[in-house]
């Protein structure tokens, strides 16, 4: 899975599961928030990622960053300090929702994270905002 956070509300504006970490998953999670209204205003996006092969790949960079807004911001090796929030949320995805649950199919995986990302925007409570992401975004407009 990968998934991109809007720091701004800490909502997942956008996410893609595939069955193998790939540079084909990174490209489709990015092209799909850029096609969001919230980031098509931005004039810049800063990517927060890890030092992982497939953001590190060339034909990663060549082909999309370049023909972006997107500005990649990589964290030192070993030092997830840039990437806490979108590491707080795989966390709080895999205790307050995968590992309670036992899934019979990748596909009940897979929509047990719909389910959570849909609740985990418009409902679940944020101690870094005092509301629900999207509550946050419309309490700013």
């Amino acid at each position: 899975m990968c998934a991109i956070i809007d720091l701004f509300d800490r909502s997942i504006v956008s996410y893609k599961m595939y069955r193998n970490q790939t540079v084909r998953l990174v490209k489709n999670t990015i092209q799909s928030a850029l096609e969001k209204e919230v980031l098509s205003m931005c004039p810049k996006i800063i990517l927060h990622s890890d030092q992982g092969r497939v953001f590190k790949s060339g034909k990663y960079l060549k082909s999309l960053l370049k023909s972006t807004p997107i500005v990649q911001s990589m964290g030192e090796k070993a030092s997830p300090c840039e990437n806490s929030v979108i590491e707080s949320f795989f966390s709080n995805l895999k205790k307050e929702r995968l590992y309670i649950d036992e899934f019979d199919t990748n596909e009940d995986i897979a929509l047990a994270v719909i389910d959570y990302i849909y609740w985990y925007n418009r409902m679940r409570p944020h101690s870094y905002n005092g509301c629900a992401p999207y509550e946050k975004r419309f309490l700013s407009l």
